[in-house]
């Protein structure tokens, strides 16, 4: 690691973790040069929302024997199972980074994982606006807050919803490389309703009745179509994440990752692992090519990199995230 830059640990959980919970906070810190970032994992590979897979760069135990970076900062996604025995090495390796000194930044549902591990009792906290009241139940030492993107307590972050934690993750480049900093990759993001020294404060959410309709969805899952998401070498992070969390949330739809090898690597070093293009690729209902500038662009290049991902030159079912 260069000299003088802060490490930043990304964990992704042996249970599965949540994509943009763990790429949004990936991608802000990776676009300051102030600091070193790299993914930890308990295995060789670690499954994300929406089924993408990833190749974590080092492992739990590779950053206690020293073969990776001791962490100044800690992203801790939601995972499947915060609780459960799969993720015990992980609250144990939570709780000797705490100890060393490391800030830790638990992204939504990431609270749950901290909370197991103890690290909340006697500190405020806050998590996705869904689980804050089970959260109250099972976890009364913890004084948690409603209605704001996010809460310092020492050195601990905990953050609202999923894209809260791009919020908070500008927070922490604020506090450890300055202000200047922060705006910079503030603008880069041009993340919407983000501003230095903004309000924190959002809508208290509840259950309500419009959400009988994604509640169909989760107990009837068939006729879901298949979306193939192409994936590129020198793809966002954010980029990569907005279609698996759209699909994976809304349980709209299956999807795949398809790329022209069985792996990329995104703009800042994260390794995903993909189905290749071609004969191999199952056959989707539709295309979605994130990060690309417009149909144009897909036309000229991306989507010659994924030939033989659909049947035919369909560019009419193809969707571009930019």
């Amino acid at each position: 690691m260069p000299d003088g830059r802060l490490a930043v640990a990304v964990v992704l959980g042996a249970s599965g973790s949540v994509i943009t919970d763990a790429f949004g906070p990936y991608e802000v810190f990776a676009r300051s040069p102030a600091f070193f970032v790299y993914s930890v994992g308990a295995g060789p590979t670690a499954m994300l929302s929406g089924a993408l897979a990833v190749a974590p760069d080092y492992s739990l135990d590779d950053v206690d024997a020293g073969v990776a970076p001791e962490p100044d900062v800690v992203v801790v996604p939601a995972l499947v199972a915060p609780h459960g025995a799969k993720e015990a090495p992980l609250r144990e390796w939570l709780t000797r980074r705490v100890e060393r000194g490391a800030h830790l930044l638990g992204v939504c549902a990431g609270a749950r994982v901290l909370a197991s591990a103890g690290l909340l009792d006697g500190r405020r906290a806050t998590s996705h606006w869904s689980r804050l009241s089970g959260l109250e139940r099972s976890r009364p030492q913890v004084s948690w807050v409603r209605g704001q993107r996010y809460i310092q307590d020492g050195t601990i972050t905990t953050t609202a919803g999923v894209t809260s934690g791009v919020f908070g993750a500008l927070r922490l480049v604020e506090q450890l490389a300055g202000a200047a900093e922060a705006e910079q990759v503030g603008r880069e993001l041009a993340y919407p309703g983000w501003s230095r020294g903004g309000a924190t404060d959002i809508p208290a959410l509840r259950w309500a009745p419009r959400d009988l309709a994604y509640l169909l969805t989760a107990v009837a899952p068939w006729f879901r179509p298949t979306v193939g998401v192409g994936l590129v070498e020198g793809v966002g992070e954010l980029d990569v994440a907005a279609p698996f969390e759209v699909y994976a949330t809304s349980l709209a739809a299956r999807t795949v990752p398809i790329a022209a090898g069985d792996t990329v690597t995104t703009r800042h070093g994260l390794r995903l692992l993909a189905i290749p293009a071609g004969t191999a690729a199952p056959r989707i209902n539709r295309l979605v090519v994130p990060g690309v500038r417009g149909i144009g662009h897909a036309r000229r290049g991306v989507l010659r990199q994924l030939r033989g991902v659909a049947p035919g030159p369909c560019f009419e079912r193809v969707a571009v995230v930019v």
